[in-house]
């Protein structure tokens, strides 16, 4: 395991639902975004969130955005414990996208961010390097 006096991740913090194991945002957004410290202790204890790291940025004061999104990510999984934790998860890199499309829409997720692999991290910008496939789900209906 890699040591580290500090760094940034880059990630999502998420609510699941246990009875679903879906991720439920808008139980998140309240729980985050609630100003009185009386609910936030009890929505804390309630909703516990995961922090899903996508990404390390800088390691000990060091930047690591010139690197490839890989170099970056074996970085991160050998700065994290081995296996996830209540509190955080890796999530790897899928090279599958039809497969993981698919097990995206089963669970009826809100979609899919896909990065290329060998792309840098481009601080405050948007680039075609990443791309966000949504999951929209449509019905069409004839109506007489």
């Amino acid at each position: 395991m890699l040591s580290a006096e500090s760094f940034v991740l880059d990630g999502e913090a998420v609510y699941k639902d246990p009875s679903t194991d879906k991720v439920d945002f808008q139980t998140c957004q309240r729980r985050c975004s609630t100003q009185d410290i009386g609910a936030q202790m009890f929505l804390r204890q309630r909703y516990p969130l995961k922090f899903m790291a996508f990404d390390i940025l800088l390691l000990n004061q060091q930047w690591l955005v010139d690197r490839s999104l890989l170099e970056r990510k074996s970085i991160l999984l050998q700065l994290l414990p081995r296996g996830n934790t209540v509190t955080l998860q890796y999530v790897p890199h899928r090279y599958d996208l039809k497969a993981f499309f698919d097990e995206v829409k089963a669970r009826e997720d809100e979609g899919l961010i896909i990065k290329r692999s060998d792309g840098k991290y481009r601080l405050g910008e948007r680039s075609y390097d990443w791309l966000k496939i949504k999951n929209w789900r449509t019905e069409c209906y004839l109506v007489h």
